[in-house]
């Protein structure tokens, strides 16, 4: 699906219309032909004629001999032609990846039909990967906007949610019900994509919590005017974790200390006492 539409191209239809257009035409003009046939050889009621030709297309010859008995064999042999077309093209039609991924689609589509107070995944790339199994842990409703094919087979193995399309079109953003959501995570790498990003989602729910990604601590201020909650820089994120693991361990570091201390003067009170 491109932009949430369907990926059976729309040359694979127009040939495939094509094809049973010409089959049905070829197929009800030798009907007509056969029918008028046999109301004039057989002289039967119109419906007998329809009813003779029928039972010729599923085989059923009674004619012993003649014309009428070769004409039978040759509709036989066009009832099981449009049998085998009819078989073959949905063999084809049911094992083609653009069809398995239109009905992929379609269920994605019910699922957002239900969606409401969801959260909505910009990018499926690592970050955005490890966002949807964390939501996922905590059954929480969610959907990945994702444009690179590759990367949205992949995320679909993983039986999420996932609508491929560009999410800087507005119309992709409101096809994942934005409208209705509760948080926008914007996990793209490219930060002038996201501040576009912020802006459209403002423009489609103003109260929508907006969490993004940026590349470089000069963006944050734009990005907070666009309306975004939360800025993330990676890098900064990181060195912000080391810090906070280095107090922790200061702070276990200091408290050990502090128990050892108690415990040696507990010790020293014991020995004077005796």
């Amino acid at each position: 699906m491109a932009g949430g539409k369907i990926t059976i191209t729309r040359e694979e239809t127009d040939a495939l219309t094509r094809k049973f257009t010409i089959l049905t035409t070829v197929f009800i003009a030798l009907f007509i032909f056969g029918t008028l046939l046999v109301l004039a050889m057989k002289k039967f009621t119109l419906i007998d004629a329809v009813v003779y030709n029928l039972e010729a297309l599923a085989f059923m010859v009674h004619e012993p001999a003649g014309f009428l008995k070769a004409f039978q064999i040759f509709m036989s042999i066009i009832g099981g032609f449009l049998i085998w077309w009819v078989l073959w093209n949905l063999f084809d039609l049911v094992f083609d990846d653009s069809f398995m991924d239109y009905l992929t689609d379609v269920k994605i589509h019910e699922r957002l039909k239900h969606m409401k107070n969801h959260y909505v995944i910009v990018g499926g790339g690592k970050v955005g990967d490890e966002l949807a199994n964390r939501l996922a842990s905590e059954q929480k409703q969610f959907v990945i906007i994702e444009p690179d094919p590759e990367r949205v087979k992949s995320l679909k193995g993983e039986k999420f949610t996932v609508i491929k399309g560009d999410p800087t079109d507005i119309d992709v953003l409101r096809k994942v019900k934005l409208q209705d959501a509760k948080v926008l995570f914007i996990a793209s790498h490219n930060t002038e994509k996201n501040l576009l990003i912020a802006l459209l989602a403002k423009e489609i729910n103003p109260h929508l919590n907006i969490l993004a990604r940026a590349d470089n601590a000069n963006v944050m201020n734009i990005l907070e005017k666009a309306g975004v909650r939360k800025v993330v820089i990676p890098e900064i994120a990181i060195v912000d974790q080391f810090m906070i693991d280095l107090d922790a361990t200061e702070q276990d570091n200091r408290a050990m200390k502090k128990e050892i201390e108690n415990i040696v003067k507990d010790a020293k009170t014991v020995d004077v006492l005796k």
